[in-house]
């Protein structure tokens, strides 16, 4: 019998995966928290220095904007930042596929993180190599039709615009989602799973893309209140209220050591539970897909 995806059961798989392993996802918040924490603080000088030239530079061209700090401790971090990252990424893969091995709060860093992190590689790899086939068919495309149409260019380009686009773009969405299993899948089985990702999500784009586009609408509509709240407090708490943005630089140049610590917490959070949220579903797409193979890969 053929596999298929309970859309709301994946949509909802990183709520549960909270709901269900609370200290684990609290742990991955802490060891997000106290890096960026330490980076914050260790760095706060450029960054204070940074915002308070940028406030400087509003109403100003572009070409005046000043350029961010980004020395040798802000790569080691970034470095640092990014194997944390990758640990967590598979934290969570593991809590969904192996709930029971709970040992170090799923959190592991050996040969399945490293083929998850070739696979992401090679995935972007390719995701770019596509996004400049997208680009180069609208460009090339409806530019050669317009160009070919003689008087009549500026009408054609707008109507091929208004039908290659969309089309072009859909592809482009769909063959991104048929791409979407390979870390997982290099997870899961432990080897370099890129393409076949290609063949196992044969069948279930739809049902993928219905899963992706609930997140994003959900994570957009959060954020977007978020950042509007903590955006709208900074610069209503700055004595210069003429300009809204040029008085959030102001807060965040002025920030105390407990603000900025609080600040950060709050990222850590925001950060770890999108990437649960976005995460988890695509782990339980792959438990539901083959859920008599997930055990076997981890013996």
């Amino acid at each position: 019998m053929t596999q298929k995806i309970a859309v709301g059961e994946a949509i909802g798989a990183g709520f549960r995966l909270i709901g269900r392993e609370p200290m684990a996802f609290a742990v991955w918040c802490a060891a997000y928290f106290l890096l960026s924490a330490l980076s914050l603080v260790l760095n706060w000088g450029d960054t204070a220095a940074y915002y308070d030239a940028l406030a400087a530079s509003v109403g100003g061209s572009a070409a005046t904007l000043p350029a961010a700090p980004f020395g040798p401790a802000q790569w080691l971090a970034m470095l640092v930042s990014l194997v944390l990252v990758l640990t967590i990424y598979t934290a969570i893969m593991r809590a969904v596929l192996r709930p029971d091995d709970r040992r170090f709060f799923y959190l592991r860093l050996g040969m399945r993180e490293l083929w998850v992190a070739l696979s992401a590689v090679l995935a972007t790899l390719l995701w770019f190599a596509g996004y400049l086939a997208f680009v180069l068919v609208i460009g090339i495309g409806v530019g050669g039709v317009a160009a070919a149409a003689g008087e009549a260019g500026a009408i054609v380009s707008v109507i091929m615009m208004l039908i290659v686009v969309p089309l072009a773009l859909w592809a482009y969405v769909w063959a991104s989602l048929r791409l979407s299993m390979a870390t997982v899948m290099s997870f899961a089985e432990n080897r370099l799973r890129v393409l076949a990702s290609w063949r196992f999500t044969k069948g279930h784009g739809l049902a993928m893309f219905l899963v992706g586009l609930a997140l994003t609408v959900a994570s957009l509509v959060v954020f977007g209140l978020l950042a509007g709240v903590m955006m709208g407090g900074l610069a209503a708490a700055s004595p210069d209220r003429s300009n809204a943005f040029l008085a959030m630089l102001g807060q965040f140049s002025q920030m105390s050591v407990g603000a900025r610590l609080a600040y950060s917490a709050v990222i850590s959070v925001l950060y770890v539970g999108f990437l649960v949220a976005f995460m988890a579903p695509w782990a339980e797409m792959y438990r539901q897909l083959r859920p008599t193979s997930v055990a076997a890969t981890f013996d």
